[in-house]
């Protein structure tokens, strides 16, 4: 019943915040803190019981609406508490109007439905109304490059979210069923530990094929896989910093989850593989030819979807998890490069990496400080929270060339850093951290700074054991070998950028549906 409470109190949430205007903030910051209590409740009797599975209407399980509360339910669950309680202490100084805290109510009413989803068609009304609603969040403040990235963003989302919906309506034909607990039996696999086990029954093939090619395509638009994603960086970087820092670190991760549950049924492990190869390492290329902070980060987003896929791909359990880790991980620490950006941006007047370095000393020293373990964190430094998933991830690794693969993305992402670290660097000694002013930010990077700085000894807790000593070495080599690669190598012969070709809206549409060719012959060779 928990599971239903979550999404209906902020959809209620969001009407009240219209009736009571003056008081949306405060509305909201009530309904992000009692989330967090229901959270609570269900975490404990998740540890107590296992899995909790509600059917909504008094249905019989698995024919009605099921909403299911996991592992993956308790990752993504605290994480949308923690940034949204991150998010509004941002705002609390800030006059946005209540049409804002509808929006964002909205936005956390659908993704607690993704979270807990397990049916086919109201995970694709779930993603349509999110899409929705982050589509008016890019477009807020009304400026027209924010309007036309939001539309681009809306167009792409829009094609990939009908091959989605014509890939349930192959499926409900065929089976009958949109819950995932009863296609997987249909299609021939037994869940175990969350992977099917065996292969797909002769008589399925055909049909799952072309299902699973365009389920896989829908949510990869959404999920920020290159070729697939291309209204990203402009979305990412031309909106305001919180809206950024939420779909960044939350509303694109909701198909990354949707993805970890298909991988669980469907023949797509070759593909997320493949996929996630060419995310990473191009999206760590892109990063490093960028030369403004947001674009950097958002290229680095792309980069870091890479782990997840790779351990979907490799299909053992310690690869999952290390992959949903680094998502929940990279959830926390992209939302706090957006927030610690948006304030060093306003500081100095300009994003350009240049301006950044010569002005950082009128930076708040919080938000340098954010910035800098933000960044140390996205290139892979010991004991920041997504070392923990790609060690983990490391560990579910048995292929020779797929070892190379995952650590040229890391060193791409430790490259295209190297040279905002100095941004980081704090001189003035006498500068407070906390002011009068820029006291709800401060907070704000607290907020999200805590769990990072703790995420390794929760994991511990949560049971998942790491062997530091076979991962330590390699990331630390990598991040070294990264900094005098730069320096040494690099720095000086980088001097133009990348083709931005496939960024425009019309290359964008002719990869979203070339990507799905591609990815149905994978599907019926491998």
């Amino acid at each position: 019943m928990t599971q239903l409470l979550l999404p209906v109190l902020f959809f209620i949430t969001g009407a009240l915040v219209l009736l009571w205007p003056r008081r949306a903030q405060l509305i909201t910051l009530v309904a992000v803190l009692s989330s967090g209590v229901l959270v609570v409740m269900l975490a404990a009797r998740f540890f107590d019981y296992g899995p909790i599975s509600y059917t909504i209407g008094g249905w019989p399980a698995k024919m009605g609406i099921e909403l299911y509360f996991d592992e993956i339910g308790l990752y993504f669950s605290a994480l949308a508490v923690v940034l949204g309680l991150a998010v509004i202490t941002y705002l609390w100084n800030r006059r946005m109007k209540s049409h804002f805290y509808l929006l964002f109510n909205f936005l956390f009413g659908s993704i607690y439905t993704l979270i807990f989803a397990y049916d086919l068609f109201n995970i694709f009304v779930a993603m349509e109304f999110l899409t929705l609603i982050s589509f008016l969040l890019i477009g807020y403040p009304r400026r027209p490059y924010q309007i036309w990235a939001g539309l681009k963003y809306l167009l792409l989302s829009a094609i990939g979210m009908g091959m989605y919906l014509l890939g349930v309506a192959v499926l409900y034909y065929h089976t009958g069923a949109l819950n995932l607990g009863i296609i997987a039996e249909l299609v021939g696999g037994e869940l175990t530990s969350g992977r099917m086990t065996c292969g797909l029954a002769p008589q399925y093939e055909a049909w799952v094929i072309v299902s699973s090619a365009l389920l896989v395509t829908g949510l990869a638009v959404r999920a920020g896989i290159f070729l697939f994603s291309m209204w990203l960086p402009d979305a990412y970087s031309f909106s305001s910093p919180v809206v950024a820092a939420l779909l960044a670190g939350l509303s694109t991760k909701m198909a990354g989850i949707i993805l970890i549950r298909l991988a669980a049924v469907f023949p797509i492990d070759s593909v997320l593989l493949i996929l996630g190869c060419i995310t990473g390492i191009l999206g760590g290329l892109y990063a490093i030819f960028s030369h403004e902070l947001r674009r950097i980060i958002s290229f680095s987003a792309l980069a870091q979807v890479g782990y997840l896929l790779i351990g979907l791909g490799v299909g053992r359990e310690a690869g999952i998890t290390g992959g949903m880790l680094h998502l929940v991980a990279h959830g926390l620490i992209i939302s706090l490069l957006f927030l610690a950006g948006g304030t060093a941006i306003a500081a100095v007047g300009g994003g350009s990496v240049s301006l950044l370095n010569a002005k950082r000393a009128v930076i708040p020293p919080l938000a340098r400080l954010s910035l800098l373990i933000g960044l140390l964190a996205l290139g892979g430094f010991p004991w920041l929270p997504p070392f923990v998933g790609r060690a983990l991830l490391s560990g579910g690794i048995e292929s020779g060339w797929l070892k190379a693969v995952v650590s040229l993305i890391s060193l791409t992402g430790v490259i295209a850093i190297v040279r905002l670290l100095p941004v980081g660097y704090i001189s003035d000694r006498n500068s407070p951290f906390f002011s009068r002013d820029s006291l709800p930010e401060s907070l704000s990077f607290v907020v999200l700074l805590l769990p990072i700085l703790f995420f390794f000894p929760l994991v511990r807790l949560a049971g998942i054991e790491i062997n530091l000593g076979d991962n330590l070495i390699k990331p630390s080599m990598i991040l070294i070998s990264g900094i005098l690669l730069w320096h040494l190598v690099i720095k000086e012969r980088i001097t133009g950028t990348l083709p931005k070709g496939i960024l425009k809206l019309d290359w964008a549409i002719i990869s979203l549906v070339a990507g799905f060719s591609i990815i149905y012959l994978l599907i019926g060779l491998l």
